[in-house]
């Protein structure tokens, strides 16, 4: 006796993984082709999973079977992943500015630096905060699969990296500051700059991500079936039903790695 959800994804599985195999053991060909001059420049061969109608007969043994599922709520994820950027992204920015305005940092040579109109213009400020959100909510899609926790909540280290990795690339190496952080000790300033910045994210962070969790319980319905011939044989007609579906394997997703097939076969 099996769930019916379970035999239709097993044959979903085993068709994506039949062509991922057939197409990692071509690749493999690949060697034995260069070093045969004949055939060096032969296309390697490959298999295309045409479309499929499959067909098979279940007896349902019984349909109260719930099944729970955890998954990761998206809606909310997309939501606070915006939301903590932009708070990020303020963060960064103040903490830069102040910094640097601590060293006493005016107009140098009748120019006005970013850092002085960053300080002075809310306009500018908010628009920059825009900017950097913007940088850091890529960073964070990017790594969204480490960024979470099995239990939902988030990797406040990794978000921290990932922090100061977007700061001091999209701010601290800006191509505007270059020159005036050069004028004040070069990598130096820059340096302490970061830690100023790296402190306070870390400071807030814990703040930041403590009520947040993107894991939410499902429950399904599912259905026991038998489909073996012998027990089938053993039920009323009216018993027994024929599922049919068409698959058409273009449609899925065959771009497979060894940490997508562990996740398969869990």
């Amino acid at each position: 006796m099996a769930q019916l959800s379970t035999i239709i994804s097993s044959i979903l599985r085993d068709m994506i993984l039949a062509q991922h195999e057939a197409n990692m053991y071509a690749i493999t060909l690949s060697e034995s082709y260069r070093k045969n001059g004949r055939t060096e420049n032969f296309p390697l061969p490959s298999i295309a999973l045409g479309e499929m109608d499959l067909e098979f007969r279940y007896g349902v043994k019984d349909v109260s079977v719930q099944t729970e599922q955890f998954e990761i709520n998206y809606p909310e994820l997309k939501k606070n992943a915006k939301e903590l950027s932009m708070q990020l992204a303020r963060v960064i920015v103040s903490s830069v500015v102040s910094s640097v305005m601590s060293d006493s940092v005016g107009t140098e040579g009748g120019k006005e630096h970013l850092i002085n109109q960053l300080s002075q213009e809310e306009g500018l400020r908010r628009r920059f905060c825009s900017y950097l959100s913007r940088k850091l909510l890529q960073s964070m899609q990017t790594d969204f699969s480490s960024l979470i926790n099995e239990d939902g909540t988030l990797n406040a280290d990794i978000l921290t990296k990932n922090t100061v990795r977007t700061g001091e690339t999209e701010f601290l190496n800006h191509k505007d500051l270059d020159e005036l952080l050069q004028e004040k000790g070069g990598d130096q300033f820059r340096g302490k700059a970061k830690a100023d910045m790296e402190a306070a994210i870390l400071g807030i962070m814990p703040q930041l991500v403590k009520d947040i969790n993107f894991k939410r319980k499902r429950i399904y319905p599912s259905m026991d079936v038998i489909v073996s011939s012998d027990e089938l044989a053993k039920m009323p007609e009216e018993c027994i039903h024929t599922f049919h579906f068409k698959v058409t394997p273009r449609n899925l997703n065959l771009n497979l790695t060894d940490e997508g097939n562990d996740e398969i076969n869990k």
